[in-house]
């Protein structure tokens, strides 16, 4: 598998990139995963939540948290390290299986600069960085279509891979399910009859038997994360509305994909049918953007099923699907900015969770990773990931920041650091004591953290910590701009 080593090469670029951006600092290029991380430990002791004795919801996935619980005694250090391992024998085996998936009867000298482009153009690199569970969809995708295309195109049973990779899914990420929906759809129109539906009962009795365990302990039926990003941007809700705006947003996409559906249908009208599906669902329910990580398994089901194609062994057909990836899709945009993403989280979430260690108080936030992955205290989510009260306070008063002030008196918590834009009119008495300011956005939702306090007291407490930091921790990256103690400002 030589080739598949000299693959791997550009994550080891990209990590040494990664580490220069941050000074020698490993971090993710998201804030989420340290989310992932703070809910294993927690499952570790008991809890299914981020706060000791305190259940909530704030894994967007079924598996992922759960696959990290085995390496939550690790030391913090090496603990924080576990998905960037996970995700690196992820893309080895995305690779491995795409060099096998690659278009038939292409010259093998064309194979590896390919097998980069495809790596580099579905955001293979990029995701590893994320420390998210997305290495691991794409991994399972790519196994599906592999075993899928394993044997004739007829009702013959695939190899058990292709029935496992299908099961698990959706348990890693919601929309797999459109995928084990079409694929064992097709496998069924074909005549494998009982394996697939045993594999559909599978998929649907796991998300069915977390939801009841949601349920069960007081959490509802889908977790906060699924819930609160659903709403948190002015996406329309899924449905009709969204398959149009996306329709029209990503009309090229759209035509890439049906032309992949075209050339399909010649040779296999039900994969062509599936496709189409599949197509549909992504647009109805899915989204796009969001650092390059869901629409991608769309985007690798398109390229896989049009790689089946002779025609794109030839150059004009190596060409379009290039273009398709490269040009159309713009994953790689994600992977390109790695490194500037995983500085922006250090310099701005990085520091939160350093201000907040230093201060050492419970503390209430918006952006909730790094800060609860590091706290040995009580940290209040107020955009909602891991607290279905704030949650539901937030989208019920858009407008106004009264619900704040007595949700955070019930769990004696006085510090915060909030993006203020996200929060109007705070209640009175708020001191606004100081600013976190960075100077480039990326993946953060505002280059300014406002680090409030909410009595005098609180506020001598958290100009203290922020003396502290300064001298023990701060980064030249990050500015702290104190700010006049004007009540409710």
């Amino acid at each position: 598998m030589r080739i598949v080593a000299i693959a791997m090469l550009p994550a080891a670029l990209l990590l040494w990139l990664v580490l220069r951006a941050t000074g020698g600092t490993f971090l993710y290029s998201l804030d989420d995963p340290y989310i992932h991380l703070a809910l294993a430990r927690s499952i570790l002791h008991g809890t299914y939540g981020l706060n000791p004795g305190e259940v909530s919801a704030p894994a967007s996935s079924v598996v992922w948290p759960l696959l990290l619980v085995p390496f939550a005694a690790l030391s913090e250090r090496l603990f924080a390290l576990v998905p960037l391992a996970i995700n690196l024998a992820c893309l080895a085996g995305s690779l491995a299986v795409l060099l096998r998936l690659l278009p038939r009867g292409i010259d093998r000298r064309f194979a590896l600069p390919l097998l980069l482009l495809l790596g580099w153009g579905l955001n293979l690199y990029g995701l590893v960085f994320t420390g998210m569970e997305h290495s691991l969809q794409l991994l399972l995708v790519l196994v599906a279509f592999e075993a899928f295309f394993a044997g004739p195109s007829d009702g013959s049973p695939r190899p058990l891979r292709f029935y496992a990779a299908l099961v698990l899914l959706p348990l890693i990420r919601y929309e797999g399910l459109a995928l084990t929906v079409v694929l064992l759809g097709c496998q069924f129109l074909r005549g494998d009859r009982l394996r697939t539906m045993a594999a559909g009962a599978l998929a649907l009795a796991g998300l069915a038997a977390f939801s009841l365990y949601l349920h069960w302990l007081g959490l509802g039926w889908l977790p906060y994360s699924v819930i609160a990003k659903s709403t948190a941007t002015g996406v329309e809700a899924a449905g009709p509305a969204r398959l149009w705006q996306n329709m029209a947003a990503h009309w090229g996409l759209l035509g890439g994909a049906l032309a992949a559906a075209g050339l399909t249908v010649r040779r296999d009208p039900l994969l062509a049918l599936a496709l189409v599906g599949l197509t549909l669902l992504h647009f109805a329910f899915g989204r796009f953007g969001w650092f390059g990580r869901y629409e991608t398994y769309w985007v690798a089901s398109v390229v896989v099923i049009a790689m089946r194609d002779p025609w794109t062994a030839r150059l004009p057909g190596t060409i379009a699907v290039l273009g398709f990836v490269l040009v159309l899709s713009d994953l790689h945009t994600a992977t390109d900015l790695t490194p500037r993403e995983t500085r922006a989280i250090w310099s701005q979430q990085g520091q939160m969770a350093a201000i907040a260690e230093v201060l050492d108080r419970p503390v209430a936030v918006n952006d909730l990773g790094l800060v609860a992955f590091h706290s040995r205290h009580y940290v209040l989510d107020l955009f909602g990931l891991s607290s279905g009260e704030a949650l539901h306070a937030r989208m019920a008063n858009p407008t106004n920041s009264a619900w704040i002030g007595p949700m955070l008196a019930r769990r004696s918590i006085r510090h915060l650091m909030i993006y203020p834009d996200w929060f109007p009119n705070p209640p009175p008495g708020w001191i606004r004591v100081a600013d976190l300011v960075v100077p480039d956005k990326m993946v953060l939702d505002s280059t300014t953290v406002g680090l409030f306090a909410t009595d005098p007291a609180a506020a001598a407490e958290l100009r203290a910590a922020l003396a502290r930091y300064r001298q023990c921790c701060s980064v030249p990256v990050t500015r702290i701009v104190l700010r006049e103690p004007v009540p409710g400002h």
